[in-house]
């Protein structure tokens, strides 16, 4: 018989050929064939040529005028090549026999991966009926009959599950291999013996190296015979490799056997470390033992988390480090995350405790918690513990830490209008959601999830003040986003709601003059201060709010977090916001501590507004404000400091852009001009006032009146209506009208004591006239006082009257949280600001003659740095040392603060009379 094979693939043509090769003389030719077809002369038999051609399958048909008895026509639409192949095997060498047939016929290679397949299998998604039958008819010359199977979906691609027909007849044990690598060779070999004679196919690996052997397990990977398919067989060598470590005397409670339920791979392996456990520098991996886990400290403060990772070292936490990242990585506060630990009720145990006594240590005691988190990986022994220390001592981190911008609070009442103030109140703290739902409810309740402790303090102080109730929270756990749950039931008659405003103490009331005659404002705002990301609003004046950026000396918000807006800083910080949107020279006079200096900076830190704050004295020069030569061998530094002088600047700040002192700083623009050639020794340097009129920044003169009038004279005409500034000092440049244009946000504030004080000078009534925008700062009375109290320890914001618009409190994370707890401090705060307040007009500090002190050249001070210094000390670890202050903390605090700073006994008499009236005794 003769037979032509036409095909476009050679090797597929030469396939055809040795097939048909027992029928009679075949020829090969190429061509391009697009289907596959058997043509025959009439009468021709076809029995064995079907049979030879299975399961290939062609179509057949009967022509006359063939020029061979039989010619054969492989194609397609779509070749060989149009089809990607993916492999998937339980042999490798049969695999590699199955690629090498498909890329001979030109199939395109997708990959191989191992495979334990119950039945050898062909599936595809759509491949044409030619390319899935060409590769049955490859298979089937290699000995494999698959079974078709479609899959859902579309595409080219077809997967192979193929079994090695050569180890189908062999039992498991015999079919794969079990692979055993160690560090103790004679370990290795014993078990190979006895793997040999228990009818396995054992082969011996690489062996483990010391770094692989301090990481891995006692280890038993089943591979093939796992995942249920040869469960007498895991057995089997679970048992050998007990016997094994039984006879090796290992300690199984610290480095038991594992077996892994599953794992991939045409071959069981084991690992046996053997001389690693018995060494005893591989940490245990299996019991509540501290050595076997590793402790990373993550801290924004490496000397004070050496605390904590010298305590856990005393316990036995042989691994632990620290790790210093900045306070941004630690936004979730004081966490513990941990996989195998938790998991330990001992190790979990030890770690809370350490941890929360160092953090106790630290200042960072309730309301501060440490929150768990569970590793991805359960069986991890890493535990990963967040150490945030910036921020605990000036109470910012508990502002960070209380940002309700991450969290939302639901209210569950039968009528939400009657909680209209609660809600509103919780609005203006910015919580992410805030909602009401209708709900019948028994009894008040609060509950949360996720939520920081701060932070749900600050939502039940306020529901103690409007309900009585002493809610404690309680936890829900969920699967959503964090978030507060409050349940009320109907409002109380006479609830409280917002309190009322402070009264005004002396003999006449300027706030009542203003008001009087007066129509009520016709504007309506909410909190006295309202932040957007374009502009501030302080009061009823709007002032836009620069973007960030990388200038210097804009203050840090989070420095900040003591600051109370009574309602004389309400008013000064009113009368700041109408000086900058009115570019007024703004001068503030008034005693020490009424918060003239830190007003300018609050409202700075609002606006990303950079401050150079330069604090003056008698031996200030004109050279420091404006400008002088410095030798040339002292570079400028871009940002308008000299090197030495940006580094000082950087560790007065603590590495923060925050406003800082000047006196002895000079400045440089990046824009300076030299008068002088590159080859002189001098060049000019510009001082911080011209820095600040090219770049926009804020001049703030500290204690103005300390500095002789002749220099304050040099900065007149910067106090004009329209800036401006001639620098005769150097090449006779001028800013203002006719120069350089003065930047927008320019600014200039300054600050004075009275010139009662001592060592101050008089300005001139032509100089005090240039600061139009100047005020008087009056000292704060005891609403004052109380008010500030109140804030510090259960962050509440009082309600302000500015100008006859009355604006609400509100609450914020309260810096001293810690306090609230203490049931005695309900009655402190009154009479400590009631007792302040006495003391201060007992040593003349008001219009009263002084009777403290009065013998002295110097009388007393006693301003609100010492009541805020009083509080601070009763909420550090000094006077929380049992959870709550003592009596003798209390006792400590005046004395360190008060009667400490007299000097005579009938001083000290006096103090304790004061106390005594105050109901302190």
């Amino acid at each position: 018989m003769n037979l032509t094979v036409e095909c476009a693939s050679d090797a597929l043509a030469r396939l055809a050929a040795a097939a048909l090769a027992a029928l009679g003389t075949v020829t090969v030719r190429t061509g391009s064939p697009t289907a596959a077809e058997l043509l025959h002369r009439p009468g021709t038999d076809l029995d064995a040529l079907r049979a030879a051609l299975q399961p290939l399958e062609p179509a057949v048909r009967a022509v006359a005028d063939l020029d061979a008895d039989v010619v054969l026509r492989l194609g397609d639409a779509r070749p060989p090549s149009a089809w990607g192949v993916r492999i998937e095997c339980d042999s490798d060498a049969f695999a590699g026999r199955v690629r090498a047939a498909c890329d001979a016929v030109g199939f395109v290679r997708l990959g191989e991966s191992c495979a334990l397949p119950e039945e050898d299998v062909l599936s595809h998604a759509g491949a044409s009926p030619f390319a899935r039958r060409v590769l049955l008819w490859l298979l089937a010359g290699l000995g494999v009959t698959a079974r078709e199977q479609r899959q859902p979906g579309k595409g080219g691609d077809i997967r192979l599950s193929l079994r090695d027909p050569a180890g189908a007849d062999l039992p498991l044990s015999r079919r794969f291999p079990v692979r055993v690598r160690g560090d103790d060779p004679a370990q290795v070999e014993r078990l190979r013996q006895w793997l040999q004679e228990s009818g396995f196919r054992p082969e011996v690996g690489e062996p483990l190296t010391d770094t692989e052997a301090a990481a891995a397990a006692v280890t038993l990977a089943p591979g093939p015979f796992g995942a249920s398919r040869a469960p007498a067989q895991v057995r089997q060598l679970t048992d050998l490799l007990r016997d094994l470590i039984d006879d090796a005397r290992l300690d199984t409670s610290r480095y038991p056997l594992r077996v892994l339920p599953d794992s991939a791979g045409p071959f069981a392996e084991v690992l046996l470390p053997f001389r690693a456990c018995r060494s005893g520098r591989k940490p245990p991996y299996s019991g509540a033992f501290p050595e076997r886990f590793a402790v990373r400290i993550r801290s924004d403060d490496r000397s004070r988390a050496e605390a904590l990772r010298s305590r856990l070292a005393e316990a036995g936490f042989a691994r632990a480090a620290v790790e210093e990242v900045p306070s941004a990585d630690l936004r979730d506060g004081f966490v513990v995350r941990w996989g195998a630990a938790g998991r330990e009720a001992s190790i979990a145990g030890l770690l809370r405790t350490h941890i929360g006594t160092v953090m106790a240590e630290q200042g960072a005691g309730p309301p501060f918690e440490l929150a768990a988190v569970d590793l991805a990986d359960p069986h991890s022994t890493e535990v990963v513990v967040d150490f945030p220390m910036a921020g605990v001592d000036d109470g910012s981190l508990l502002v960070r830490l209380s940002n309700p911008a991450a969290y939302a609070i639901s209210l569950r009442t039968p009528d939400p209008g009657e909680w209209d103030d609660l809600l509103a109140a919780w609005r203006s703290w910015g919580f992410r959601a805030c909602t009401a739902d209708r709900a019948e409810v028994p009894a008040a309740r609060l509950e949360f999830d996720g939520v920081p402790a701060v932070l749900r303090e600050r939502v039940r102080a306020l529901l103690a003040d409007c309900t009585g109730v002493n809610l404690t929270p309680v936890q829900r756990p969920t699967d959503g986003e964090p978030a507060l749950w409050v349940y009320l039931p109907r409002r109380p008659e006479g609830a409280r709601r917002a309190a009322p405003a402070a009264a005004t103490p002396g003999g006449f009331d300027l706030r009542s003059w203003f008001v009087a005659g007066l129509e009520p404002p016709g504007d309506r705002y909410g909190s006295f201060v309202e932040v957007t990301a374009e502009r501030v609003r302080v009061a009823n004046v709007w002032l836009p709010r620069r973007g960030p950026s990388d200038e210097p000396f804009i203050p840090d918000p989070s420095g900040f977090a003591h600051f109370c807006l009574d309602g004389r800083t309400a008013e000064t910080l009113a009368h700041l916001a109408a000086a900058v949107a009115l570019r007024e020279p703004c001068l503030m006079e008034g005693e020490t501590s009424t918060s003239k200096t830190s007003t300018v900076l609050y409202l700075a830190a609002l606006l990303r507004q950079p401050v150079v704050r330069i604090n003056l004295n008698g031996q200030t020069d004109t050279g420091e404000l404006v400008g002088r030569y410095v030798p040339s061998t002292r570079p400028a530094e871009p940002n308008g400091l000299t090197a030495e002088d940006a580094e000082s600047a950087e560790e007065n700040t603590g590495g923060k852009k925050k406003a800082i002192s000047l006196t002895s700083l000079s400045f440089s623009a990046s824009s300076a001009s030299s008068a002088v050639n590159s080859s002189s020794p001098w060049r000019w340097q510009d001082g911080p006032v011209v820095t600040a009129l090219k770049r926009g920044w804020w001049v703030l003169l500290d204690e103005v009146n300390l500095a002789e009038p002749q220099i304050l004279e040099r900065l007149n005409s910067v106090l004009e209506r329209d800036p401006m500034l001639v620098l005769t000092e150097h090449d006779h440049s001028a800013f203002g009208p006719g120069g350089r244009a003065v930047h927008a946000d320019f600014r200039v504030f300054a600050t004075m004591n009275p010139a009662e004080y001592s060592g101050r000078s008089v300005l001139s009534p032509a100089y005090r006239d240039r600061w139009r925008a100047h005020r008087f700062i009056p000292r704060p009375g005891e609403s004052e006082y109380r008010a500030m109290l109140e804030f510090l320890v259960f962050g509440v914001q009082p309600e302000v009257t500015v100008l006859g618009r009355t604006y609400p409190g509100s609450r914020h994370p309260a810096p001293l949280a810690a306090l609230a707890s203490w049931p005695e401090v309900r009655t402190l705060l009154p009479a400590l600001a009631s007792f302040h307040t006495a003391l201060e007009n007992a040593s003349g500090q008001a219009d009263d003659t002084a009777r403290l002190g009065a013998r002295r050249k110097e009388r007393y001070v006693f301003t609100r740095r010492g009541l805020l210094s009083f509080v601070e000390y009763l909420a550090s670890p000094f006077g929380l040392g049992g959870g709550v202050p003592s009596r003798r903390a209390v006792r400590e605090a005046l004395l360190r603060y008060y009667l400490g700073r007299v000097s005579s006994p009938a001083d000290q008499r006096t103090i304790v009379q004061l106390l005594e009236a105050a109901g302190l005794s």
